[in-house]
């Protein structure tokens, strides 16, 4: 699928490694544990509103108000948030609740943060955005979908800004459940990442999404990418090596929206390296191709 037209002009990632306020791509690390990078969200939340919030409503909240700060937009068209498991903090709570007060006298704020769409709502009141306010929950394909909906909200010739990003937390006990069910010891990850997607590409960090490429495997994709913009262009993959200049997931660690983190990665290399960049969302089926001139 070819986009013309769409562009990234601003980016935040917020996860286990030192994405966040980071200031070049080359000091970025590798994590040595599961838990989210230290903030300040006092600096960037009302102690009023961070006493109602889990830590993932936390970390999505300050990664997307920091990314439109960054885009300097005072306003925003539309507001598109992904995630694979929601916030589950906040699902765990209510269910024990519910079971440890034989249903009840329940507290309704554990359920109503609890459901899906909760970030997108509260990144919409935040920013005064009645316009379009999507959560799409479709696993790893996620991603992917976010690029179509913001790309298709974005058409028309005036200049539209869609904050669009994913994110996803791990629990000691979801950690527990995969780590189970998968039967491996790949790194487990948790994080945010928002993006400023848009119709218009005036501004010097703007990267042009070129392309979405899917069903193919990756050895065919690249032979494709390479011949149109060469063998020095970067690639991205989320955990395999083979092929690969970069990984995404020795970063992230490993969870359903994690290729949100990659695109960030992706975006951030190109701001220091121009040219092209394959990024691999799911392994030997999806892909993006972004350029930055």
């Amino acid at each position: 699928m070819e986009f013309n037209g769409l562009y990234i002009k601003a980016a935040n990632a917020i996860g286990i490694s030192n994405s966040f306020a980071l200031e070049h791509i080359s000091a970025l690390e590798k994590p040595d544990n599961q838990d989210f990078q230290a903030i300040k969200f006092k600096d960037y939340l009302s102690v009023g509103r961070l006493r109602r919030m889990s830590q993932i409503l936390k970390v999505g909240n300050v990664a997307g108000i920091t990314t439109v700060n960054e885009a300097a937009l005072t306003c925003i068209d539309g507001v598109i948030v992904g995630t694979g498991l929601g916030c589950l903090t906040d699902t765990q709570k209510f269910l024990n609740q519910l079971i440890e007060r034989n249903e009840t006298a329940l507290s309704p704020t554990a359920f109503i943060q609890s459901t899906h769409n909760t970030l997108a709502g509260q990144l919409g009141a935040h920013f005064k955005c009645h316009q379009h306010n999507q959560t799409i929950v479709q696993r790893q394909q996620t991603m992917q979908n976010i690029i179509i909906d913001a790309y298709l909200q974005l058409q028309g010739p005036s200049e539209k800004n869609i904050l669009a990003g994913t994110v996803d937390e791990l629990t000691e006990y979801s950690a527990q459940l995969i780590k189970k069910v998968e039967n491996k010891d790949a790194l487990l990850g948790q994080g945010a990442s928002f993006f400023i997607l848009s119709n218009q590409s005036n501004d010097t960090k703007a990267v042009a999404i070129d392309s979405l490429v899917t069903n193919q495997y990756f050895e065919e994709v690249k032979y494709d990418f390479n011949a149109k913009y060469g063998h020095n262009a970067l690639v991205l993959r989320k955990a395999n090596q083979n092929g690969a200049t970069h990984t995404y997931e020795d970063y992230s660690g490993a969870y359903w929206t994690s290729n949100g983190f990659g695109l960030w990665m992706g975006y951030r290399l190109l701001m220091h390296h121009k040219g092209s960049i394959l990024i691999e969302l799911i392994e030997d089926q999806a892909y993006l191709i972004l350029s930055c001139d």
